[in-house]
């Protein structure tokens, strides 16, 4: 890819969550990165350790592999399979590029840890000492967990500082959400201490659920009693009496990414380091530091009516796409139907691509399944530009990342997030979305598309699956029923088709007062055969006198092997003296002559026949006349013996 615009990378798994879009708007509103077009990788691993994660979701990691980036920022956090953080540490080095890992320390990394607990230090310092607070609560996360009690410790040092003493009764735990902070509130209200002054949270989910609860009993936040929150979320700005909380500095740790990376270009050698990314104190009115005034709320409240609309109707769109291909079995069904389904929210750029082999007529999923899983040649199945499809299937090489990707970047400072499609640890293709503004619902519409995109390809895969199985086990079936039938040596009928087929040709009026032909034929010597010369010898013969039947030539022919040596014939005519047995032996040893290789045998291939003539009528019995032709079948085997005895005589 020609080096015509500048790249950076950020891998992290659901990238539509609150915290990592706060990271992702960073970066976009990054003077720094005003020149940079940003890639971003969204994994949707969320397993801790499983294999079949990493299997999958790698491929996703590998397309950065052929886009020239300057660095990969990965939102270490975010990923909960440590062989993932592994692979992209891997592939950052193969291209000599620094990796940053955010909050988390991963070796080979520039780790950028979050200073979590100077910043809920400055928080509690905050409250206390400007806003003169002597009784102040404390709602914590999960006990004993690091992040929580971090935060626990850090209350404690400032009220030490403070000459305030530790009231134990002014700790609970709320696990950093709304149902247990909500029973951990009304434990303070139950303690019998005094009322407190403060109430410092540990995130801002269980701020705002102080919030609510002081409401309901009377008091008011801040003039009764100041709520704090920490983590700088957007419910945080929303909320009323907006929260004093405390938000990571990310312009301060971009400054020191875009720095680290120009001085790996300038030198060509990486020097991994450490760098704590540093909270800032973002100052609300829940503390009484901003003015009680009541914000844009009709803009706010109109924003965020919008966004559950949006994701009202793009489920009902998504939900209307999976429902259209119930019973479809190809993906060029989801490509008609996309344009149809998310029309409405095409006015940016959006692609989707999967492997060009879940095209083919002819899918061997067995092999899909086994396959290393990685992406080759791969086909656009939706590609949409401002309301303009597309729905030619174009293929490419996964080298390409999207076809002509360098000219559709027309505007610096954009954002492209790929999200893998995969159904456990196969993966079928990816998703890329265009943003040139930012927000927590288009990322989100972003994720859900990705989402329903998998389902539909899942449903068309399963159908064509399940409709392969059926023409497999209809093949099945139709051999059973052809073995139920047949004699799976010779071919012929077995006894049960013979009489099948004969009974159905005798009832019909147009073989009525015709004669019906039963002729027995059985194989000389069969034993002989097979003690001196072996059983596939023997198999020869019964196969050749099996194949010279079949080739007789007369009217409606139904052939069966009866037995080991023993085969019946019958066949139709309008007189009753158009054969006889001597006729039918010529006839059959005519045939038989013409067997490749039958006179180069150390045997003679013979056989001894038997007939039954009557005319069909009501009184004919099929079973006597076979009889009948056996008797003379035996009594023809019976000479031949006495004729070799004279002559051996």
């Amino acid at each position: 890819m020609a080096k015509k615009n500048k790249f950076i990378g950020v891998c992290g798994t659901n990238l539509f969550e609150q915290n990592s879009t706060n990271f992702l708007l960073a970066l976009k509103e990054s003077e720094l990165l005003s020149d940079y077009t940003t890639i971003a990788f969204s994994n949707c691993a969320s397993e801790l350790e499983n294999l079949d994660d990493l299997f999958s979701e790698a491929p996703l990691i590998d397309l950065s592999k052929y886009i020239d980036l300057e660095c990969i920022i990965m939102l270490s956090e975010t990923i909960k399979n440590t062989d993932l953080i592994n692979y992209i540490v891997k592939v950052g080095t193969e291209k000599n590029i620094p990796v940053f890992s955010i909050d988390r320390v991963v070796d080979g990394c520039y780790n950028m840890p979050l200073n979590y607990s100077t910043g809920f230090r400055e928080m509690v310092s905050h409250v206390i000492t400007e806003h003169k607070v002597t009784k102040v609560n404390m709602l914590a996360g999960m006990r004993n967990n690091s992040f929580s009690e971090e935060r626990v410790d850090m209350y404690k040092e400032v009220l030490k500082e403070n000459d305030i003493p530790f009231e134990p009764g002014r700790l609970e735990y709320g696990d950093f959400w709304e149902r247990p902070a909500l029973i951990a509130m009304k434990k303070f209200f139950t303690s019998g201490l005094e009322m407190p002054e403060a109430i410092v949270c540990a995130n801002d989910s269980m701020a705002i659920t102080a919030c609510s609860f002081l409401s309901e009993m009377g008091l008011k936040v801040p003039e009764d009693i100041i709520v704090t929150g920490f983590d700088g979320t957007e419910s945080a700005a929303y909320h009323y009496p907006s929260l004093t909380t405390c938000a990571p500095d990310y312009k301060e740790a971009i400054e020191f990414i875009m720095a680290q990376t120009k001085l790996v270009q300038e030198t060509g050698k990486l020097s991994p380091c450490e760098r704590m990314i540093n909270f800032k104190l973002v100052k609300g009115q829940s503390c009484g530091c901003e003015p009680d005034v009541i914000h844009d709320n009709s803009r706010i409240i109109s924003s965020l009516y919008d966004d559950v609309g949006d994701a009202a109707w793009h489920t009902i769109a998504m939900n209307s796409l999976v429902t259209s291909l119930l019973d479809k079995s190809s993906i060029e069904d989801i490509v008609h139907l996309l344009p149809r389904t998310v029309h409405l929210w095409s006015n940016h750029f959006r692609f989707a691509c999967i492997k060009s082999e879940l095209l083919s007529d002819n899918i061997n999923m067995t092999e899909f399944r086994d396959s290393s899983g990685n992406f080759g040649k791969m086909s656009t199945i939706f590609y949409v530009n401002n309301y303009e499809f597309d729905e030619s299937l174009k293929e490419f090489d996964v080298k390409e990342f999207i076809p002509d990707f360098e000219n559709l970047i027309t505007k610096k400072g954009t954002l492209f997030v790929a999200r893998i499609l995969k159904n456990g640890k196969n993966a079928y293709g990816y998703t890329v979305d265009e943003f040139i503004t930012l927000d927590h619902r288009h990322l989100q519409q972003c994720n859900e598309f990705a989402m329903f995109l998998t389902h539909s390809i899942n449903t068309v895969l399963h159908n064509y699956e399940l409709n392969q199985l059926n023409r497999n086990l209809e093949k099945a079936y139709q051999e059973i029923a052809t073995l139920s039938v047949h004699d799976p040596m010779t071919g012929l009928l077995n006894r049960r088709g013979f009489f099948n087929i004969l009974d159905n040709l005798i009832t019909m009026d147009e073989h009525m007062g015709k004669y019906l032909y039963v002729v027995n034929v059985d194989l000389d010597r069969l034993k002989y055969i097979n003690d001196n010369f072996g059983h596939s010898e023997g198999d020869f013969a019964i196969t050749s006198i099996a194949h010279s039947l079949q080739k007789l030539d007369v009217n409606n022919l139904v052939c069966a092997r009866f037995g080991g040596d023993e085969f019946t014939c019958t066949f139709f005519d309008k007189s009753p003296e158009a054969y006889d047995r001597k006729t039918l032996t010529e006839m059959i040893k005519d045939i038989l002559a013409k067997t490749p290789g039958i006179f180069a045998k150390e045997y003679p291939v013979d056989f001894s026949v038997g007939l039954c003539c009557k005319q069909i009528g009501d009184d004919m019995n099929l079973e006597s006349m076979i009889s009948a032709a056996d008797a003379e079948m035996y009594a023809d085997k019976a000479t031949k013996k006495r004729r070799k005895t004279d002559r051996e005589a």
